[in-house]
């Protein structure tokens, strides 16, 4: 979806996914190549119009990753009690922070959600997507110049600090559109 603010300082919302999987023992990060950008960076995109940070999540991370929300498990700061009597709770982003996109004066707001992968995506990234996905250590994304560094810190704190600490909910549990109360 193309940017639906485009005046100077104005901000589009956005959602992305630090995905971490346990290989060997050890944390690995899911970084894509950004075909527009030539960055490293994790998978997400824009919120359109018509759906939620949920919803949108879970296109942009078949889009980008090949990955569905059955695939994965999202990190929450409280236990899952089970949906409030609406059925419209969604998950909390384990960050939420605004950007300059490249060098123009346009914003994003970016709700990053923290998610846990057990194995490889399944399925390939959807057409026109870049194909260029890499696991890497929290130390290979500081070495490498090509990673975003608020994406290279953003990974560290999930290992440290929120994968002991939050619980693992299964993604699919969450509804992708609202009803009405």
């Amino acid at each position: 979806m193309p940017h639906l603010h485009t005046e100077p300082g104005q901000r589009d919302i956005t959602v992305s996914a630090l995905i971490v999987r346990l290989v060997d023992d050890e944390w690995r990060c899911l970084v894509h190549l950004h075909r527009r950008f030539g960055t490293l960076m994790q998978v997400g995109g824009h919120i359109d119009l018509d759906e939620t940070p949920w919803a949108a999540l879970a296109h942009e991370l078949t889009e980008e990753s090949g990955y569905t929300l059955d695939d994965l498990q999202v990190l929450q700061p409280f236990p899952h009690v089970g949906p409030a009597p609406s059925g419209n709770d969604l998950p909390l982003p384990a960050y939420i922070n605004s950007h300059r996109v490249d060098d123009t004066p346009h914003y994003h707001v970016d709700l990053a959600y923290a998610l846990v992968a057990e194995a490889e995506p399944t399925r390939p990234p959807g057409p026109g997507e870049s194909t260029d996905l890499r696991w890497y250590t929290p130390d290979e994304l500081d070495a490498d110049s090509l990673v975003i560094a608020t994406t290279a810190y953003h990974y560290r704190d999930v290992i440290e600090r929120i994968i002991p600490q939050w619980h693992r909910v299964d993604a699919s549990g969450y509804p992708l559109t609202l009803e009405p109360e």
